[in-house]
Parts: C-alpha cells; structure tokens; sequence
C-alpha cells in the first residue's frame, strides 16, 4: 500500500481551498434558487438549506484562514 505524506500546512492549504470552493458554489446555488419565481416546496426546503449551510461554511472558513484569506464580505471589519 503506497502512503502520501504531506505537512500540516499543505493540508491547511489543501482544506482552504476547499472551503472557498465550496462557499462560492453554495452562494451561487442559493442566488440561483432564489431566482426561481414560483418554487415548489422541496425547493423553499433546498434554499433553506443551502442557507444554513453556507453559515455553517463561513464558520468553517473563518476558522481556517486569516482575514486577507476570505472573500470581500467575510473580512472582519476593524
């Protein structure tokens, strides 16, 4: 069995990437969703849930990267 090693900080990079990827596809679906002019009832529950987890990746996000890291409108205002 052929094993990868990497350092921690390449994971953290490997895990940020990730992230951001992740934040803006779900913005995208959630504007997408949100577009839809008359949604059916899965779809009200998709958008509901596609918006907690966009919270929930924020948090995530946050946690792993400085604030010059973060999109625009997830830097901490000072």
């Amino acid at each position: 069995m052929m094993q990868i090693e990497i350092d921690f900080e390449t994971a953290d990079n490997i895990i940020k990437a990730s992230l951001l990827y992740q934040y803006h596809s779900i913005k995208e679906e959630i504007e997408r969703q949100k577009s839809i002019e008359s949604p059916q009832e899965y779809q009200k529950e998709d958008l509901k849930y596609n918006e907690k987890f966009l919270d929930a990746c924020i948090t995530v996000l946050k946690h792993y990267t400085v604030d010059d890291e973060r999109p625009e409108e997830l830097k901490d205002e000072t």
